[in-house]
Parts: C-alpha cells; sequence; structure tokens
C-alpha cells in the first residue's frame, strides 16, 4: 500500500513545492536559546549523529514508537530534528498532536492545517479524518504526540481512556499510520493506564540519555564552526567539564542558553569575527542561576516590569509546571497576582515575551506556554 501511494503525487504536494520557494533554507544563529529543533534546523543540529540513526530505526520497527527521557534532555529535538529531516517528505507526513486542551481537537486542526480537503468534505470521525488524509497526501502519515505527561497533568481518565481505545482503533484500522509518543521519564510507568487497549506499548521505545563529553563538544563547536564563530579551547574545555563529569549532567536547555548569551556578547564586540571567550563566560555568572538572572533582565527591561511578573505567574500551575492557556486565561489568572490588567496591555506584555523567546504562541489555536518547562521552576519560585 506505501509503495502504491508514492506512485501517486498530491496537488497538495506539487503546492507545497511553490508556496516553500524562496524561504530560508538554512537556520540564521548558531543557538536556538529554548526554541525546539525542528528540520529546518538539521545543519546546526550536532551531538544526536547515533542517536538519530537509533532513533531512525526504531520508527521503522514498529508502528508505535515510545520516547522517553528526563526534562531538558533534548527528546523533542531529536523527534522534529533528527528523525524527521532523516526521512523524505514524500515518504511520510508528520502532524504534531499537544495533550494539554483536547487532543482529539488538536489533531483535527493540524490535519485540516496541513491538508487541503477542497471541495472533499471533510469527515465527522477521527478514523476517516486519518483515511482521508492518507489518501490526499498520497503517503502514510505518523502522530507525533508531544510532552505526552500533558495528558495526565491536565485530562480527566474519561479523557485518557478514549485517548487510548481511538488509538488502538486508528492502528488497527488505517496500516499506513505510525504513532510517536514522547514523554518525560518522570510519567513513563503512567503509560500502563493504556496497556489494556494497546498492550504492546512498551515494546518498541527509545531512551534518550543525557550527553557524553564528546557530544556537548560537538553541541558546541558543530554550530560555531558553521556560521564562522570562533571558540576559545580554555571556554570548551570549561563548558564540557561543567555539564558533564566534571559537573552535572547536561542540561541542553541551560546549555544553549548560556551559549546564545555568549554568542550575543561575542557579535556585540565583532560583527566581522565574533569568538566566544572564557572572559565573557566568567562575565556571565554562575550557571546555576542563569535561567533566574534572564527572566530578571527580561522582567526589569520592560517598562512594567510588574505587569510582566504577572504574566508571567499566570503561565505556571500549582503544581510548577507551565500550562498552555488563552489570552482569557492569562488575564483571569494574572489578576490573583495584583492588580487587574487590561487586554491591550497582556497583548503588548506577550508580543514582547515572544520577542524575548520566553514565550511561544500557537497561532492556530491562540493559545500561549512558555517556551521550555525548563522555565517552570524559577517562575514557579517567584509565584512562592
Amino acid at each position: 500500500m506505501a509503495e502504491e501511494l508514492r506512485e501517486t503525487i498530491s496537488l497538495d504536494e506539487l503546492f507545497a513545492g511553490l508556496e516553500n520557494a524562496g524561504q530560508p533554507k538554512t537556520p540564521q544563529r548558531p543557538f536556538k536559546l529554548l526554541d525546539p529543533y525542528g528540520p529546518e534546523d538539521r545543519e546546526i543540529f550536532f551531538g544526536r549523529e547515533d542517536e538519530t540513526e537509533q532513533i531512525l530505526s526504531r520508527f521503522y520497527r514498529g508502528r508505535m514508537l515510545l520516547v522517553y527521557g528526563e526534562s531538558g534532555s533534548g527528546k523533542s529535538s531529536l523527534i522534529q530534528c533528527g528523525l524527521r529531516s532523516s526521512i523524505p517528505s514524500v515518504d511520510m507526513q508528520f502532524f504534531s498532536v499537544r495533550s494539554a486542551m483536547n487532543p482529539f481537537e488538536s489533531l483535527r486542526k493540524e490535519i485540516l492545517k496541513q491538508v487541503k480537503f477542497r471541495d472533499r468534505a471533510v469527515p465527522e470521525f477521527n478514523l476517516e479524518l486519518i483515511h482521508e488524509a492518507v489518501f490526499l497526501k498520497s503517503k502514510p502519515l505518523a502522530l507525533i504526540f508531544d510532552q505526552f505527561e500533558e495528558l495526565f497533568l491536565f485530562q480527566p481518565p474519561a479523557v485518557r481512556e478514549k485517548l487510548a481505545g481511538e488509538l488502538s482503533n486508528w492502528l488497527e484500522n488505517e496500516k499506513n499510520l505510525r504513532v510517536i509518543i514522547c514523554i518525560r521519564a518522570e510519567h513513563f510507568s503512567r503509560l500502563s493506564e493504556f496497556e489494556s487497549f494497546l498492550p504492546d506499548i512498551y515494546a518498541n521505545k527509545f531512551w534518550v540519555r543525557r550527553m557524553s563529553r564528546d557530544q556537548v563538544y560537538d553541541v558546541i563547536n558543530g554550530p560555531c564552526e558553521k556560521f564562522g564563530v570562533a571558540v576559545e579551547k580554555a571556554l570548551t574545555r570549561e563548558l564540557v567539564d561543567r555539564f558533564t563529569s566534571g559537573g552535572e549532567d547536561v542540561n541542553l536547555p541551560i546549555l544553549q542558553v548560556v551559549l546564545e548569551k555568549l554568542y550575543r556578547m561575542a557579535v556585540t564586540g565583532s560583527q566581522q569575527r565574533p569568538s566566544l571567550t572564557m572572559t565573557a563566560y566568567v562575565e556571565l555568572g554562575r550557571i546555576e542561576n542563569i535561567l533566574s538572572r534572564m527572566l530578571e533582565e527580561i522582567i526589569k527591561s520592560h517598562i512594567y516590569p510588574d505587569f510582566v511578573l504577572q504574566v508571567f505567574k499566570a503561565m505556571v500551575g500549582i503544581e510548577g509546571t507551565k500550562r498552555i492557556s488563552s489570552k482569557t486565561e492569562i488575564l483571569k489568572n494574572a489578576s490573583e497576582f495584583g492588580f487587574s490588567l487590561l487586554e491591550e496591555d497582556v497583548d503588548s506584555i506577550l508580543a514582547y515575551l515572544i520577542e524575548s523567546r520566553t514565550v511561544r504562541q500557537d497561532v492556530d489555536s491562540n493559545l500561549y506556554e512558555l517556551s521550555h518547562d525548563v522555565l517552570a521552576a524559577p517562575v514557579y519560585a517567584m509565584l512562592t
């Protein structure tokens, strides 16, 4: 069936070639700060070459793949950049599904965003919608359920049970469908809820481990070489020691924040030949507090710092985890931490935080969240 699908090129694919023409094919910066890596970032995605080959093999070993690891280990980037960029677009169509609000609504929105039904009726039921997407795209589909721990944090048992049953039904009745579940390690055991519907849920799994010294070296130097940025050897040794055996295990988001700040300092000093230096690194201060200091700088740089602090606090739940919220919910939650904000105030602050890359907006659903869950802890500390 997959071979038959590849014989037909859909109109979507023909138009996609025109839509993407002229768009930049290479990243504009060497580091991502707290943004996840995507397929377009393959040229600066270093240190995960072996894992990319391994997860690609696992992906084709079974129709369901479970990816797990600690927060900050790089699970999402390995899937969204490493795996996806290794599979030609003509061979697979990927859909990213979130479970924080409504996984079924998220699935439908993602399919309708990528699949043009034109004069065809949009099926009411999800299985038929998946069938139609396979037909119209003329290739197999892969559903990526990223941050799947959100299902257990924010959804009631009835929704979880319904999703388990639906996943089983979809996989049984659509042979050109694959499913990837990505979850934080501390929630790994909670997937046992799904075993009555998906008895093989643990059969095909991939553990995203922390990086080795050689991998951290590549994360630092690979992107710099691509962008013509020099790195002092002493700095590389210090960072490798700090984030591996010489200190704590590497936390990729924090390492990215450090590298991004060093890069900005280097570009400010020399546009022609920027260099990451030990002197600049020492100026940054203690790494343990770098996220808190970054948030404090962002808050204090705004004309209304108290408003920014209120919005930050509104985006973290009482469990100390980030939550995805609408603007209305942010307005309501922010009022609990001070005086009420006006809608135009929140609009301005959200735009400011998006520009600072600490908040991410889903433009299709108009929902907002912190750009990475590692920010939830320092924001929660401000909350308490």
